[in-house]
């Protein structure tokens, strides 16, 4: 007498089964995977957070508005703002164009050759300027008039129009490092109680 096999299950009761096997997998699996996942990311993230933190980062605050007709001192405030020291700075005025003249009529204008769109090629420092060392939050005072020629503002003659660039050259580390370079351009601007301001302009490379 042929032996019984038992009921075959159905397809649909076995598709059910798997489906509860799977939904009832131990969720350390998943776990560990998410955990794993969001530790890597957070590591990443404070790697990145880290180096950011190590970029080098110099502002410049330029001087107050001022009188056209007596115009010095023009100082503008270098300061190292990010969270390292900078190593072999050298500070550096760049002229783009400067207009002065009596108060009527044309100016005598002294500008570079090249547009006022790009780096400046015409720049000038003062060797006192330069620094081996340049520390967090230190500041250091670039004074436009104490090397670029300025006019006489005798009988009437006053500034009509200027405008520079404040360049600051250094190595962000103590071993050698190619020497990065940030530069800053500035335009002044005639006021409404005719004072000449300076305005941030933006640099194009």
């Amino acid at each position: 007498m042929p032996k019984s096999q038992g009921r075959k299950r159905s397809p649909k009761l076995q598709t059910q089964k798997i489906l509860q096997e799977r939904a009832t997998m131990p969720w350390s699996k998943t776990k560990k995977f998410v955990v794993g996942a969001l530790t890597t990311m957070a590591m990443i993230i404070g790697i990145v957070s880290g180096l950011v933190a190590l970029l080098p980062r110099v502002s410049v605050q330029a001087s107050a508005p001022f009188d056209p007709s007596h115009p010095y001192p023009i100082p503008f405030t270098v300061t190292n703002n990010g969270s390292i020291t900078l190593y072999n700075v050298r500070f550096f005025v760049g002229l783009c164009n400067l207009v002065w003249g009596p108060g009527y009529g044309e100016g005598v204008t002294l500008k570079s050759e090249k547009p006022c769109n790009g780096p400046s090629d015409m720049r000038i420092t003062d060797p006192t300027w330069s620094r081996q060392k340049f520390e967090v939050d230190q500041q250091h005072v670039v004074r436009y008039d104490d090397i670029i020629p300025h006019p006489s503002t005798d009988n009437g003659m006053r500034v009509h129009s200027a405008e520079i660039s404040i360049v600051v050259q250094f190595q962000p580390w103590i071993i050698p490092w190619p020497v990065r370079e940030k530069e800053f351009r500035y335009k002044t601007r005639k006021d409404e109680d005719g004072k000449l301001s300076w305005i941030p302009e933006p640099l194009e490379k």
